[in-house]
């Protein structure tokens, strides 16, 4: 006989964004972008059942939700976020402190991420909000991280040193020129609170 009389299961889906990704099209609403993202995620991962997953009775789906913004221009731009206006953002939503990264050396530009107050996340469904700036992609590791090189190459100055530091110069004086790099906003929602997204996100979000 088991020890108790219930169990549950948690369970995380990662690296899933690449199968997900819609690009909004010239006459399509952001509502009709995001539906198609949705639908897209059900068939990529079909093998889910998603009517079951989606009965909150039986438990509670959550599901990271973003926004691509990228400067459309002739030559390539750089879109960053202004860290005061996030966090006028962060503050006037009710999520906590979080945490700040700065873009480089730039004290008035960078990413924010934080998790939403106990009390809002049970009103809103929202648990976690982050923001950040899509630049570097350009010099991310396969496991996303972004060390660029560890103190033992440094001071041994080995060959891995020099190849990474030759690699990471050509990216940054030719890849990085020719791209342009915008910012990236995700939400992590229950999908109750996505359902509701689906109807309103044109007109809550501008451009």
């Amino acid at each position: 006989m088991p020890q108790f009389g219930s169990l549950f299961f948690v369970v995380e889906l990662k690296g899933s964004k690449s199968h997900t990704k819609v690009v909004q099209g010239v006459d399509q609403t952001l509502e009709e972008t995001l539906r198609a993202a949705v639908e897209r995620a059900r068939r990529e991962f079909s093998s889910l059942d998603w009517e079951y997953m989606e009965m909150r009775e039986r438990g509670e789906l959550f599901v990271d939700v973003g926004l691509t913004l990228t400067p459309l221009s002739d030559e390539p731009l750089v879109g960053m976020w202004d860290l005061e206006s996030l966090e006028a953002s962060y503050g006037a939503g009710g999520y906590t402190n979080g945490t700040m990264h700065h873009l480089n050396t730039l004290s008035r530009y960078g990413g924010l991420q934080a998790t939403l107050q106990k009390e809002r996340q049970r009103r809103t469904h929202i648990l976690y909000r982050q923001d950040y700036n899509l630049v570097y992609e350009l010099i991310r590791k396969r496991d996303n991280s972004r060390e660029m090189f560890t103190p033992r190459i440094l001071y041994d100055g080995s060959n891995d040193f020099e190849t990474q530091y030759t690699n990471t110069i050509r990216l940054l004086q030719d890849e990085g020129k020719r791209k342009s790099y915008g910012v990236r906003n995700e939400v992590r929602v229950g999908i109750a609170a996505l359902r509701e997204m689906e109807k309103c996100i044109d007109q809550v979000v501008s451009g």
